[in-house]
């Protein structure tokens, strides 16, 4: 891995800059630009904005004016849209914006092109905002931004104002001093489906920030984001059935008042302007939208979900290492967690510690000692996790992960009413560490690397583990591009804070594809293909090649066909399989999106080591018949038939409908059914939720969730629930 070191990135830097002017003029955003604070503003101006999606070149007929500006406070991005068809703009929820013409602000405050945060606006001034970092897309991740827009019939304006406290930047010395930012300006035209940016940029990029425009005189102020309060209170009702045919009973006779009523608190300090803490006592996720349902009639391994409670989403990309040792949603239920993120210079730092008080067992599929089902029930667990990250030649790194997770007995605070928990003491134990490093070469290769070891123990058994890892890539805008990558674990290696299935096993793929631009650029046609193959020690394997054909028509049409032959060695069982599958996601018009997928194969039955076929078809469908109305439906079925076996099948449908009353406003309706031959009862869940959100942490939820099967004994349990929240910026 210390080679990769001596490797340095011949980048280009873009040769367009900006002055960032400073106004004493208040500016009010309205979303007019008719402030006199804008007169001081730098403005940017059609010619510089050009084609970039789906292939880069080309200007584009309609004008784009955007003028730059801040004050002590803020940083102003004033835009002007003329010319063109009307721009699509929904008054919809916040971050639900994909489909509508939209105007990007990339800003990088570090500049050195390793990441930053991207905000997306529509025309009415809803917000969509994310991070990105080391080539990695964090999309569920919030802050308070201002912003309104004003629609004409020809173009729109729009009035943007960032604060310098929801951002975390270098530190600065003295007020007044100057900073050099990173900016991008994109802007979205979906019914054309193309994207414009200045600078220019090339699509697939492996690092975006690295095309950023320099953004000269930013003078932020010298605290950064100073303190954030946010106090919680949240309270529900729940009754439930204690015997399959008894009538629903509230619950809260046999529980105590917190577990009805749940005030807490998140708190935010910034120690310098690029160094944050954040705690967080007692909290309710309440509403937290609940995962779409996941079928699979032949699993092997458990299902894996994507994170989406506030707090663990707060600087995500500062615990993100190359094997992923950290997942968040093995935090079940947490007591408390206390975080601490951001940069000293050249080092990046993350640190995490939770108290879980309804840890889950471990997912791998042999098991961890200290982690089972038995060993982990009416128990917490202790996760404790830091990433120090090291910036080494041109926008790379080198890290240092360390991570630890302990299975405890409760303490009394957290054990039985009565009194009568065990004291505290460690019954599992889980301590991994981490060496990575991800190092560009050029503008489109990217090398990656990690050596991880292990040690696993409870009061019998210990287990200790190394995994290794390379990877090559190969990102170019258009032509050929690939990855290899080998990868061996072995057979002790454990990541219990992490979402790791199997170890004890030798991993190599090789990817290639290219990308041809077709039309003048407005559409590509990628052909790839694959081959891998995985070695586990106790003499298993599978070898697979693969060859696929996907497509970009007009910049809104995704179509693709794949195909896949794959061999399996299972127990001393040999078999010859394949699959196909062909697929469409798209934006069919304005007001319909689409994804739908279908394959077919004949696949290795892991519980009967016999072959089987399997059809499985998927869709995804999403209405917006007003400019306020959202109607969703995911539909997926999956028939899976072993050789000389009876078929089975399993259904899932989950659907929601919103309506956005005001920006500030929405009521949301959900309802997800669960059937098939091999589930007891059909499985029905339901959920209502009236909606305010004024800005990230200050917003309110009322609502309520059902859970029934109505073939048998129906509503099974219902809680209505409550939470308010309000953030405070001292």
């Amino acid at each position: 891995m210390l080679a990769l070191l001596f490797l340095s990135s011949l980048a280009t830097a873009s040769t367009d800059a900006l002055r960032l002017p400073r106004t004493d003029r208040p500016i009010q955003v309205d979303g007019r630009l008719d402030d006199p604070g804008w007169a001081d503003a730098t403005e940017l101006t059609t010619p510089d904005f050009t084609r970039y999606i789906p292939t880069a070149g080309g200007a584009h007929g309609s004008s784009t004016h955007v003028r730059v500006l801040q004050d002590e406070k803020h940083l102003y991005i004033g835009i002007e849209v003329t010319g063109g068809a009307p721009p699509v703009a929904r008054i919809a929820p916040r971050e639900d914006i994909n489909n509508d013409d939209q105007i990007g602000v990339y800003l990088d405050p570090f500049h050195d092109g390793r990441g930053g945060y991207i905000f997306y606006f529509n025309a009415h001034g809803i917000q969509q905002d994310a991070r990105f970092a080391f080539g990695n897309w964090y999309g569920a991740w919030n802050t308070v931004v201002y912003a309104e827009g004003d629609l004409r019939d020809d173009g729109y304006t729009l009035e943007i104002a960032i604060p310098y406290r929801s951002l975390r930047y270098p530190q600065v010395d003295r007020a007044g001093d100057p900073q050099t930012w990173g900016l991008i300006v994109t802007r979205k035209i979906p019914d054309e489906g193309i994207k414009l940016a200045w600078p220019q940029l090339q699509p697939s990029h492996p690092r975006l920030f690295a095309q950023a425009a320099p953004l000269h005189d930013v003078k932020p102020p010298t605290q950064g984001a100073g303190i954030e309060l946010m106090p919680v209170l949240a309270a529900n009702h729940a009754m439930a059935r204690p015997e399959p045919d008894a009538p629903l009973d509230w619950t809260g006779d046999d529980l105590p008042w917190s577990d009805s009523v749940r005030p807490g608190l998140d708190a935010n300090v910034a120690i310098t302007p690029d160094l944050g803490l954040s705690a967080t006592v007692n909290p309710d996720f309440s509403q937290v939208e609940g995962d779409v349902g996941q079928i699979n009639l032949n699993q092997r391994f458990a299902f894996f979900f994507p994170e989406r409670r506030p707090f663990f989403l707060n600087g995500v990309e500062a615990y993100a290492d190359n094997p992923g040792t950290l997942y968040t949603r093995s935090v079940v239920d947490p007591v408390y967690g206390v975080k601490l993120s951001g940069r000293q210079g050249r080092v990046g730092l993350g640190l995490l510690h939770a108290l879980d008080q309804s840890p889950n067992p471990t997912v791998h599929e042999q098991g961890s000692p200290g982690f089972t089902e038995a060993e982990v029930t009416d128990r917490v667990a202790l996760t404790t996790f830091s990433r120090t990250r090291f910036d080494v030649v041109d926008k790379g790194y080198v890290g240092l992960t360390l991570s630890d997770k302990r299975v405890m007995q409760a303490p009394p605070m957290l054990g039985p009413a009565d009194g009568s928990a065990a004291p505290a003491s460690t019954e599992g134990v889980n301590d991994v560490a981490v060496v990575d490093a991800q190092i560009p070469i050029g503008e489109a290769w990217t090398v990656a690397s990690h050596v991880s070891g292990s040690l696993t123990s409870n009061r019998d058994e210990t287990l200790q583990g190394v995994w290794e890892e390379v990877s090559v890539r190969r990102s170019p805008p258009l032509g050929t591009g690939g990855m290899l990558v080998v990868s061996d674990r072995t057979d002790g290696y454990r990541n219990e804070a992490g979402f790791l299935t199997q170890s004890g096993v030798t991993v190599a793929n090789l990817d290639l594809w290219h990308t041809l631009p077709l039309g003048d650029g407005q559409h590509t046609l990628k052909p790839g293909g694959a081959a891998g193959v995985v070695e586990e020690r106790n003499g298993d394997s599978q070898a697979n090649v693969w060859g696929s054909t996907s497509a970009v028509i007009a910049g809104n049409h995704y179509p693709y066909v794949s195909g896949e032959l794959r061999r399996y060695r299972e127990s001393g069982v040999e078999l010859d399989g394949w699959q196909a599958s062909a697929g469409y996601s798209g934006r069919i018009t304005d007001w319909l999106t689409a994804t739908t997928h279908a394959w077919t194969a004949e696949v290795l039955d892991f519980s009967t080591l016999a072959g089987a076929h399997t059809w499985t078809t998927e869709s995804d469908v999403t209405l917006r018949p007003t400019t306020r109305l959202r109607l969703d439906a995911f539909y997926k079925r999956q028939w899976f038939q072993p050789e000389g076996g009876e078929l089975a099948h399993a259904t899932s449908v989950y659907t929601r409908v919103n309506y956005q009353l005001s920006r500030e406003w929405g009521v949301r309706a959900v309802r997800s059914t669960t059937t098939g031959s091999e589930i007891d009862d059909q499985q029905v869940f339901s959920s209502l939720l009236l909606t305010w959100l004024k800005s990230p942490g200050t917003e309110a939820y009322l609502g309520g969730t059902w859970n029934s099967a109505p073939d048998s004994s129906g509503l099974q349990e219902q809680v209505i629930f409550a939470k308010f929240s309000k953030l405070f910026r001292l």
